[in-house]
């Protein structure tokens, strides 16, 4: 039997038939991805599972966060699974001889930190993609507060309070030296008091595309979700971990119009076009920004190139 036969009729036998889409068949593989009857939903679900898996490794790997592919998705697959992972468990010296083969630092700290940031990036894109992407909920500021919240718990940085906007006076930046020409680039962000009323202005922006969407009017599911994650990583409102929430972000997007993820930095060489991307695109944004109508911009273009490319990776691999 064909496989699109058998999905089908496991269609039928769940009343799905009429009313399916992609993010019911994501919500249905998952809820069933146990049962050893529904072979083709637990198949579908495990591959969703491994693109979740390696889109949490790159967005670290893009950040010089966390460790390596094997034992991010190791503990990536069990948070995804419901069950509990410790901060410190009998994998510490495990994870301390694969921070010191790729030149991490191997002090109880340090360690417990790589290990923290991969389990904390699981819980907030597990949390991210249940309640958007599943329960449907609508964008607020609490959400991506919340977000926020979940990835950095634990972190001991002073000046960052987790699923709190930066302050203070002063504006950040992030410096980026391209590989080729070994030059370094200096991005600056919104000042912090301007933070509030553009994440005010970015929610409300974000649904109402994504009410326009849901009515019917044509759209491009990859060119929406970088239009919303270029603008938001060029507000950066917190003090640490925007890129991080920049991706949860545009993978919830992704996932709820397109139906599956998008895994982005799976290597060094990819790190760095993405990098000079997110470069390129903060130098558009800051000339679009109150001069170009929002439909009208075209910073996030070079991004969303780059996402239906890996889209197209991505969906070959499910």
């Amino acid at each position: 039997m064909r496989l699109d036969e058998y999905l089908r009729e496991e269609l039928m036998r769940h009343n799905l038939l009429q009313h399916t889409g992609p993010i019911l068949i994501i919500d249905l593989s998952r809820r069933t991805s146990l049962s050893k009857e529904d072979y083709v939903f637990r198949q579908i679900w495990e591959r969703i599972e491994d693109e979740a898996c390696r889109a949490i490794f790159g967005s670290n790997l893009i950040e010089d966060a966390g460790a390596g592919f094997d034992y991010t998705a190791n503990i990536c697959r069990q948070i995804l699974r419901g069950n509990p992972v410790d901060v410190v468990d009998q994998e510490y010296p495990k994870l301390s001889i694969e921070s010191r083969q790729i030149g991490g630092k191997t002090n109880g700290p340090d360690i417990i930190r790589i290990r923290r940031e991969i389990i904390q990036h699981a819980h907030a894109f597990s949390w991210a993609i249940d309640k958007i992407v599943f329960s449907g909920m609508p964008w607020t500021e609490n959400i991506v507060k919340t977000i926020h919240a979940i990835l950095y718990a634990g972190m001991a940085d002073d000046d960052v309070v987790p699923g709190e906007y930066r302050a203070g006076d002063h504006p950040i930046a992030a410096k980026y030296t391209d590989p080729k020409t070994g030059k370094a680039k200096i991005t600056r962000f919104i000042h912090p008091r301007s933070v509030p009323s553009y994440m005010a202005n970015w929610v409300e922006n974000l649904n109402r595309d994504i009410q326009r969407a849901e009515s019917g009017v044509p759209f491009d599911p990859y060119d929406l979700s970088a239009k919303h994650y270029h603008h938001f990583i060029n507000i950066h409102p917190f003090g640490d971990g925007n890129g991080r929430t920049s991706r949860i972000i545009l993978n919830c997007l992704v996932a709820k119009f397109a139906g599956h993820l998008i895994p982005i930095g799976e290597d060094e060489n990819e790190k760095n076009e993405f990098l000079g991307i997110a470069v390129r695109g903060a130098k558009k944004y800051y000339e679009e920004d109150d001069e170009v109508h929002l439909d009208e911009q075209k910073g996030h273009r070079e991004v969303a190139r780059l996402i239906m490319r890996k889209s197209a990776r991505s969906l070959n691999r499910m």
